[in-house]
């Protein structure tokens, strides 16, 4: 196991729990995952050398002596122990050989906007399994054959698909969010575009799966969401119900918050001054509440209807206010309340705002699923790219439907699934309301996965 800050790297007996440290050599594991050889006796791994990931191959399973190989990241050894497939770049895989320095990169025939993020290879060695995640945070399942790596099939997964494998009977597994809102583990027949359940662990969230066939041992740690207010002054906690995923506050201290039900049911529930909450829709993926900046009203996304509503802080009566058949999320008023901005979920995402009296409506360009905001009546900040590194903001002028030519590079956090505004672009706005994983490390449990 490799872990904490500073990096270590220990050897941890599962029966006990009980670590001693790892005989591996520190520049084996300050960047990535070493990766021991088929037959135990070499390691592969990958060290940052003046800002480039570069991939080193020692004879020795400690990685004592380790000797360059080529630029890339995240090698992973076939059976062989002869090849690895690894991560050219950003977007594309390849296959490497020891013995002959031969490279072969996967033809780039999956659009511009897929970025390469999880790669794992079958028992025989004839297959590499690849995930990417597109432009709208879809997940791409890609099955190509080893070692030309010409594609088999491939089929799409929802947003954070993670934990690649393949079970002994050639299946992909993989974890993805279930029916009330926790990871669950699935197997993905990709010839016919078919998930089957296999796990889930209810209330907790799959982090990690090790070893290999049908017998696999699951790592889940419950995990809880609440809304937390964030501003200059630091950071201060509006809810602590664990099911609370967005939300926005009012002026005057109301709070409007998507929740999650115990019957996977996604709602919206308004709390007032005083504390008293009351459920105002029935879901069943109600997402993404925003007040107006006057406090007497709040939008929310409508899912499953591709609509916009908005509510009444008074009568709590909600009517449509917008559709969109790409299906609107984020819903972001301006300073003024003139514009409303929001982001497609589907297919390549792009982000449109519309005016409050419904008579302009414009399309922005592409933008990634983060949520906009605004720093003046008519500037509007949205994510336009991200790598594994770094996520790429970029300022818009509603009025022209331009960008500024301003832009701001944030480094992405551990996670990958965080769209925080970089502080030095939100100093001095508004507090902002947002959700914030918590992990209860004390409830982490082993569990052996049965089929069901």
């Amino acid at each position: 196991m490799i872990w904490g800050k500073p990096r270590r790297a220990e050897d941890v007996k599962i029966a006990t729990g009980f670590t001693t440290p790892a005989a591996l050599r520190p520049e084996t594991f300050e960047a990535g995952c070493p990766q021991v050889s088929p037959d135990g006796l070499g390691l592969l791994f990958e060290k940052n050398v003046d800002g480039a990931s570069q991939i080193f191959v020692s004879a020795l399973s400690d990685g004592r002596d380790g000797r360059f190989l080529i630029q890339g990241s995240a090698p992973v050894w076939l059976p062989n122990g002869q090849e690895f497939v690894f991560a050219l770049d950003e977007r594309h895989a390849a296959t490497f050989s020891i013995a002959t320095h031969q490279i072969t990169v996967a033809a780039d025939d999956l659009g511009a906007s897929t970025e390469l993020e999880e790669k794992v290879v079958d028992k025989s060695g004839s297959r590499v399994a690849l995930l990417y995640t597109r432009e709208s945070l879809e997940t791409l399942l890609v099955l190509r054959s080893l070692p030309g790596l010409d594609v088999i099939g491939q089929m799409s997964l929802p947003p954070w698909t993670r934990h690649l494998r393949f079970f002994a009977n050639g299946d992909l597994s993989l974890t993805t969010f279930g029916s009330k809102g926790t990871r669950q583990l699935v197997s993905a027949n990709i010839k016919t575009g078919n998930l089957v359940n296999v796990a889930e662990v209810p209330g907790s969230d799959f982090q990690r799966m090790v070893g290999e066939g049908d017998t696999q041992l699951i790592e889940s740690r419950k995990r809880v969401m609440d809304l937390w207010r964030v501003g200059d002054a630091g950071t201060s906690r509006l809810t602590s119900d664990g099911h609370s995923a967005s939300g926005s506050a009012s002026p005057t201290g109301e709070l409007a918050i998507q929740r999650l039900l115990a019957d996977g049911r996604e709602v919206i529930v308004f709390r007032d001054k005083e504390g008293h909450e009351s459920q105002i829709t029935n879901g069943p993926t109600d997402s993404t509440p925003a007040f107006l900046p006057d406090g007497k009203t709040w939008v929310y996304s409508h899912i499953d209807t591709g609509e916009l509503s908005e509510c009444s802080v008074q009568t709590k009566h909600c009517v449509v206010l917008h559709a969109d058949p790409m299906t609107p999320i984020f819903p972001t008023p301006d300073p003024s309340g003139k514009w409303i901005a929001y982001i497609t979920a589907l297919n390549n995402s792009r982000v449109r705002v519309f005016s409050r009296d419904l008579r302009k409506e414009q399309d922005l360009g592409p933008a990634l699923a983060c949520p906009p905001f605004w720093t003046s009546d008519h500037h509007l900040w949205v994510v336009t790219s991200r790598n594994p590194k770094r996520r790429t903001w970029q300022e818009l002028d509603v009025e022209s439907a331009r960008p500024t030519g301003k832009t701001h590079f944030a480094d992405n956090p551990v996670s990958g699934e965080d769209c925080t505004p970089p502080r030095d672009l939100t100093s001095g706005l508004p507090d902002r309301v947002v959700g914030i994983w918590i992990d209860a490390t004390d409830l982490t449990k082993i569990q052996r996965p049965e089929r069901r």
